[in-house]
């Protein structure tokens, strides 16, 4: 464990004993100089939530190589401790179960896919074409990056599938649209009703497609034809 130059001072290794004392706020470490530093309970929880950071990491990291590598049926709580190198309980500890680990490594890709298309997004004038322009860049990231695309493989163990599902990706679909409150507060009492329905719909042109919205063209008439009028009238 470390503590960083740029918020304490000298970076010094603390062994386990170390840390214990650091946990309750009584270590002090020595400076390269001989200097004291005084690392208090607050110091001390930085240090222990950037290792707890670094563990997340680690272990979203070695999930997606997981599904990259073997499908989502190759990501279990064992073999992802396997991969990072930490332990079941550390993943456990981090994840609470091996769906939610699937679907934080898979939220943090989508959004990652899709920040490239904020600047896009600003030039929307509505709602309903903000809604559009976000579902029809998310079906093409889906399609683009390999660790998404087997969202599209009906196999067991893809989180699309679990029944927990719209559960946890609402979140992630509310982060994606809650630009549109801070553009238009007018909209922010309809902001859950669009989350649902951008979700759901999102969705099932992702997973259901056909000549009628195979291309972006065709995905967009679709949906400037049927999502828009669903929109708040506030839009």
């Amino acid at each position: 464990m470390k503590i960083c130059r740029r918020l304490w001072g000298p970076v010094r290794d603390l062994d386990h004993a170390g840390a214990d004392r650091l946990r309750a706020g009584a270590l002090r470490v020595a400076d390269v100089d001989g200097r004291e530093l005084a690392v208090g309970v607050i110091g001390a929880s930085l240090v222990l939530d950037n290792g707890r950071m670094r563990s997340r990491r680690k272990i979203l990291g070695a999930t997606l190589e997981l599904i990259a590598s073997d499908g989502f049926e190759g990501v279990t709580i064992a073999a992802a401790a396997h991969a990072a190198g930490v332990t079941r309980q550390t993943v456990y500890s981090n994840f609470g179960s091996r769906e939610e680990l699937v679907s934080q490594a898979i939220a943090g890709v989508a959004v990652e896919a899709l920040s490239g298309i904020h600047s896009h997004l600003a030039t929307t004038e509505t709602t309903g074409e903000y809604v559009v322009e976000l579902i029809v860049a998310g079906r093409a990231a889906v399609r683009a990056h390999p660790v998404l695309a087997t969202l599209l493989q009906a196999e067991r163990g893809n989180p699309v599938f679990d029944t927990g599902m719209m559960s946890r990706a609402k979140p992630v679909a509310h982060e994606l649209l809650a630009p549109l409150a801070e553009r238009d507060p007018g909209v922010e009492p309809n902001l859950d009703d669009i989350v649902e329905i951008a979700l759901r719909l999102a969705l099932s042109v992702v997973l259901f497609d056909d000549d009628a919205v195979h291309t972006d063209d065709d995905l967009r008439r679709f949906l400037t034809r049927w999502l828009l009028p669903a929109m708040p009238s506030s839009s």
